[in-house]
């Protein structure tokens, strides 16, 4: 009987291992805030014993006990999440004893029965935060009357107050919660297809390499290539390629079924892990994933598509062996002439001679967990080639408050998201700030009233300001003070009111970086220490904890808000980088064309825009095999970054085309740069091989406003004229041929 109970407790608290995964990590991630945050309350209760009395400590010692006692036992329990909820349960229980024990005004103790349900609300999912909060209303009902029945139903504020903010802050960090589990989503989905990418793929192959060392099971490696992929894009454009990249992904998807991951593993090339499948298996997949992408015309075109296949041994899985047997085999197929599949154990041609290992290389740590750098091909910046990158990006447009342009689009979408959910949370707070008219007045009513106006029509134009993170701010500093200036006017001297100034601190330690979030913690200590002084001096000074609780509460806030935003901008920092070259891949792009749109809309700045592509990369590929056209694509890139300016930027579309936006620049300037980049990739041999690259461009004309799509059409068409022209060289679009291909779309 305890035992099913607990199964359905455990299922309603994490219904999957994805969810159970992500408390875990989130729960690694709000360690140091967790105990920060309890160690200050701790602290809280010492500077409470003259006020409160010893008899209140008694609770105290156990459950700090129990709390760290979960937390050093999480990563090794099975059910983490029961041991959590424990946890929270005992300080649940052991705060509001400890309320009841307490002597003179211990009413004001009631906001740190929130302190365990702020905690959790980041952690768990909505459903169990929203849980949490309401078992926490009741809880702080019951303590108020037992605690001091007369003054709570002679002055309800003291308990309405606690849940009001409890509430609003429970819904805005599940917010937080929502967004940090999108930007998961972004970082291991590719958006195009989505197909799982490079990064969803490395921690894949550490819980193989983990399940199948010593067991005699085996995994099987399927590689699929697009035949003729190129000529699609040559002939029918990149928009005709993409559409036909999408179907064929969800035709591989429809033979898997749903416990089979597809990987996309760049360009035109998807890959299948098959565990416990033996060669035989692995070849009829993948002669159905073949028979289903040419079973009917994709995108109105007849598309084809040929595999490779290969097995590991029943002792280890190296997967950069198998990935090279598979690739040979691939490319045994594309010999023998396309739509087929081979695998390497029954393809003579496919026993190519063995590559090194670092061709092909994800490194899986004793610890089960991918290094860094996995399936970068050999070079300089192998490992450390995503955090140099991310590193480089912050030199554009960069300030003090916001590193780079990363950081101000999560600042944006994180305050876009906020809007969506703020009318509760501020419905939450207000609404307990009305019911307490009757006994403190309507100044604090009417400072929310002043604030929430012009600030919600400020966040409504963030997008449209260059620099948005300096307005916010701002405006944010300035709301704040108000609000803690209404204390001037409020009647009844209430310090338990304090805690109102909580939430608006702890919204904004998610929105704004860490820095910011740092300036809205110290200005709400200012702003709370200001309005204790004001509403009641000489209590204040007699009794210091009476205000050390709600900054206690503050502290807790802005700490939990601050990780919820560090942990979803980690993992969109994944999400808008190309795991192989380093360069900012298609999410970041359209984050710089909205920024480009607004930017072009307020002045008379020209943008050219330059469309790159390798020549002749497919036969790279086909010659010489993944690992060295992966090679090539990394150094290309590179080399393209080191000929731009630190704040232009390169954006890789997919295969080998890259894209690169040069704002005030226009396309003679552009035509320049091009030439430049197409001579560094030029002028020394990669991997041995001479590789050069074609270049297109087109420019907006002075006071037009930046579109993107009729600008790439343009110079999309221009570097078609290029390779026709015979490659290796920049073709530019003059103004005029810009507003005649804008009519010929238009028609």
């Amino acid at each position: 009987m305890l035992s099913r109970l607990l199964d359905r407790v455990s299922t309603f608290l994490c219904r999957n291992d994805a969810e159970r995964g992500r408390l875990i990590d989130v729960n690694r991630r709000m360690r140091f805030a967790s105990r920060a945050s309890v160690l200050l309350f701790l602290a809280v209760a010492l500077i409470g014993l003259p006020t409160f009395g010893p008899l209140y400590l008694l609770p105290v010692p156990p459950a700090a006990a129990i709390f760290f006692a979960a937390q050093r036992r999480l990563s090794r329990s099975n059910r983490p999440e029961l041991l959590l909820a424990g946890a929270w349960l005992a300080a649940e229980l052991a705060t509001a004893a400890a309320i009841v024990l307490a002597h003179g005004p211990s009413l004001h103790l009631l906001p740190a029965l929130a302190l365990p349900t702020l905690l959790v609300s980041a952690v768990f999912p909505t459903r169990v935060a929203v849980a949490g909060m309401f078992a926490t209303w009741v809880i702080i009902a019951l303590t108020a009357l037992a605690a001091d029945p007369h003054l709570v139903l002679s002055e309800p504020p003291y308990a309405v107050y606690p849940m009001g903010v409890l509430g609003a802050l429970t819904m805005l960090f599940s917010l937080g919660r929502s967004a940090d589990q999108a930007s998961r989503a972004s970082a291991i989905v590719d958006r195009l297809t989505g197909a799982f990418n490079r990064a969803a793929l490395i921690p894949r192959l550490a819980e193989l390499d983990h399940l199948i060392a010593g067991s005699g099971r085996r995994v099987a490696v399927i590689v699929g290539d697009l035949d003729g992929f190129k000529l699609i894009n040559d002939t029918h454009g990149h928009d005709v390629g993409d559409q036909v990249l999408r179907e064929v992904a969800e035709r591989l998807r429809a033979e898997l079924g749903p416990y089979m991951p597809l990987y996309r593993f760049g360009g035109e090339e998807f890959l299948v892990l098959a565990p416990d499948a033996c060669e035989k298996d692995a070849v009829a997949l993948a002669e159905r994933m073949r028979q289903a992408v040419r079973s009917a015309p994709l995108a109105g075109l007849r598309v084809t598509m040929s595999f490779g296949v290969a097995c590991a041994g029943s002792d280890a899985f190296d997967f950069d062996e198998v990935f090279r047997a598979a690739d040979a085999a691939l490319y045994a197929a594309k010999r023998r002439g396309r739509d087929r599949v081979c695998s390497s154990g029954t393809c003579p041609e496919a026993n190519l001679p063995r590559r090194r290992r670092t061709d092909v290389e994800i490194k899986v740590e004793p610890s089960g967990l991918a290094a860094p750098g996995g399936q970068v091909p050999p070079s300089p910046r192998d490992q450390g080639l995503l955090h140099e990158q991310i590193e480089q990006a912050r030199a554009e447009h960069g300030n003090w408050l916001v590193h780079d342009e990363l950081e101000r689009e999560h600042m944006l979408d994180m305050r876009d998201r906020l809007e969506r959910v703020s009318a509760l949370a501020w419905l939450s707070g207000t609404a307990a700030v009305i019911f307490a008219v009757p006994w403190y007045g309507w100044a604090p009513v009417l400072a929310v009233l002043v604030v929430a106006p012009p600030f919600r029509i400020l966040s409504a134009r963030l997008r449209h300001m260059q620099r948005p993170e300096f307005p916010l701010i701002v405006g944010w500093t300035i709301a704040q003070a108000v609000m803690g200036c209404g204390y001037f006017f409020v009647e009844g001297k209430p310090l338990h009111s304090l805690i109102v100034l909580v939430p608006f601190a702890s919204i904004y330690a998610i929105v704004l970086p860490r820095r910011g979030a740092m300036w809205t913690a110290f200005f709400s200590v200012f702003v709370i220490i200001g309005a204790a002084l004001v509403c009641d001096a000489e209590r204040a000074l007699a009794e210091p904890v009476l205000v050390a609780i709600p900054l206690a509460l503050l502290g807790t806030g802005c700490l939990v808000g601050s990780v919820i935003g560090s942990s979803a901008i980690d993992h969109r920092s994944v999400a808008v980088i190309d795991e192989l070259t380093g360069l900012f891949n298609r999410r970041a792009l359209e984050a710089k064309i909205a920024e480009l749109v607004a930017v072009s809309r307020a002045g008379e700045q020209q943008v050219t825009l330059i469309v790159g592509d390798i020549d002749r990369f497919k036969l790279i590929n086909d010659e010489h095999g993944h690992a060295r056209g992966d090679a090539v694509l990394a150094e290309v890139a590179q080399r393209l970054r080191d000929e731009l300016r630190a704040f232009d930027s390169v954006y890789r579309l997919g295969g080998e085309e890259f894209v690169i936006l040069l704002p005030g620049v226009d396309e003679e300037a552009g035509a320049g740069i091009a030439e430049r980049l197409r001579t560094a990739v030029a002028r020394q041999a990669i991997e041995g091989l001479a590789v050069t690259m074609s270049f297109g461009i087109a420019a907006t004309v002075p006071g037009e406003v930046f579109d993107f799509d009729r600008l790439f059409r343009a110079a999309d068409g221009a570097l078609y004229r290029a390779k026709r022209a015979g490659r290796d060289r920049v073709e530019v679009v003059r103004p005029r041929e810009s507003e005649l291909a804008a009519a010929a779309a238009a028609a």
